[in-house]
């Protein structure tokens, strides 16, 4: 898991629009200018909000809790990768998490 700020400066999201806009309202937006763009659907990730108040980056496509969705110049490679935007507490990314009621 990583910062916003590690995640900007290692994937670089890119501005979709003339007035500086990197967030695109559908998936299917995200995916056509990343295709105009030469690249590929790894380059897609999902902003999804969280309990917590915190907004996450997960690679591809969801379609639960999402804000909208992200295009990069680096892509995601495995799946597992995971940004936290905004975290009341950034010391609680060191922290493995609970497990689910019940588990």
């Amino acid at each position: 898991m990583i910062t916003e700020d590690q995640f900007d400066s290692i994937y670089q999201p890119m501005t979709l629009t003339p007035h500086g806009d990197v967030l695109a309202p559908h998936y299917k937006d995200a995916r056509a200018f990343a295709e105009q763009s030469g690249l590929d659907e790894n380059h897609v990730w999902s902003i999804m909000e969280g309990e917590d108040d915190s907004l996450s980056a997960c690679p591809g496509h969801h379609v639960v809790n999402i804000i909208g969705f992200v295009v990069t110049r680096k892509p995601w490679e495995t799946g597992n990768e995971v940004a936290v935007y905004m975290k009341s507490d950034m010391d609680d990314l060191d922290m493995e998490p609970e497990p689910a009621p019940g588990m």
